[in-house]
């Protein structure tokens, strides 16, 4: 989040039963990633903070920040 220039949030608007198992230094990043639009969980109510990534959601998450910078880049 920090190295996309996300300040950490402590709210967000999605709602999570797993989103206490986040670190707590780590919730932060990870509701303003939530808010961005970066990330958006296994399914509607799951996170799943504690299990490992694999490769696809890497690559997921690369496509989000491809796709959202060039949203960006097309407002300016």
């Amino acid at each position: 989040a920090r190295a996309l220039g996300l300040e950490a949030d402590t709210s967000t608007t999605k709602n999570f039963d797993d989103l206490n198992n986040v670190s707590t230094w780590a919730r932060g990043y990870v509701n303003a990633l939530l808010n961005a639009g970066y990330i958006s969980g296994v399914s509607n109510d799951s996170l799943a903070p504690l299990a490992n990534i694999n490769r696809a959601s890497v690559m997921k998450l690369l496509d989000n920040v491809i796709e959202i910078g060039r949203a960006s880049c097309r407002e300016r």
